[in-house]
């Protein structure tokens, strides 16, 4: 990786960004791009026009999240674009032809931007089950997965006998003990929000079968009840828009 492509990059999107970090984008260098560059050179099958080709597209893509605010300087940076364009690329990308590790960085790209713009408990998520996502699966088929761990499969509804109706504990024990815990909203059918009363927060729970709900909060409250006033935007991740306002107030028949 030569100092002409990084200044190049780095020329780009100073003129393109005008918050561009320099710090954020020196540490990104150093977590995401020199290890890339160094697993480049040591991949069977590589030319070197095919990994500075790849390394350029990465760097690229590293300057815009840079200057977009999606990487940050901090060392101790955490959260799923800071994996995914961290460690991830290194062992990910070397591993396929420079084609495929073309298709698959801009996989990776786009499922990260998609989690920034999402809510709070679904990045949590992907994060949570990063380990999932091994070197040789394909990026699809982990939102896939995790599609089916939140989706709608085996869900029936109540109807109207209540004879039928079953009630059940939840556990909440990996809230703080010093939590009241207060409204309870489904954001998909199998994650529910548990408002924190009076600390504008709430903890989020994947419901699975055992041994107890997956705890991945606190994180910022669920929107306040009340009418939405119209679904603004347009279906994301996952292909079922889960997030915010519409799944926190809508009535569910599940």
């Amino acid at each position: 990786m030569t100092s002409d492509v990084l200044g190049r990059v780095e020329a780009r999107a100073r003129q393109r960004f005008h918050r561009f970090n320099p710090r954020a984008w020196s540490a990104w260098v150093e977590r995401g791009a020199r290890p890339l560059a160094r697993a480049l050179v040591e991949a069977p099958g590589w030319s070197h026009g095919d990994a500075e080709a790849v390394l350029e597209a990465a760097l690229g893509l590293g300057a815009e999240a840079v200057g977009l605010g999606y990487l940050h300087a901090s060392d101790g940076a955490s959260g799923w674009f800071t994996h995914a364009f961290g460690p991830l690329l290194a062992e990910r990308i070397p591993r396929r032809p420079a084609r495929a590790a073309l298709e698959d960085l801009a996989a990776l790209w786009n499922l990260s931007e998609s989690l920034e713009r999402a809510a709070p408990w679904l990045r949590q998520l992907f994060l949570h089950f990063r380990h999932q996502l091994v070197a040789d699966r394909d990026v699809t088929d982990f939102v896939r997965g995790l599609e089916s761990a939140l989706g709608d499969a085996g869900l029936v509804e109540l109807g109207d006998d209540a004879s039928r109706w079953t009630t059940a504990w939840f556990p909440c024990a990996p809230l703080p003990s010093n939590v009241l815990p207060g409204r309870v909203a489904f954001l998909a059918p199998r994650v529910v929000a548990v408002e924190h009363r009076g600390e504008n927060q709430a903890s989020f729970f994947l419901l699975q079968p055992a041994p107890l709900p997956l705890g991945t909060g606190p994180l910022p409250a669920f929107a306040p009840p009340g009418a939405v006033a119209g679904f603004r935007g347009k279906p994301g991740l996952l292909e079922h828009c889960r997030a915010g306002d519409l799944f926190s107030d809508a009535l569910s028949p599940h």
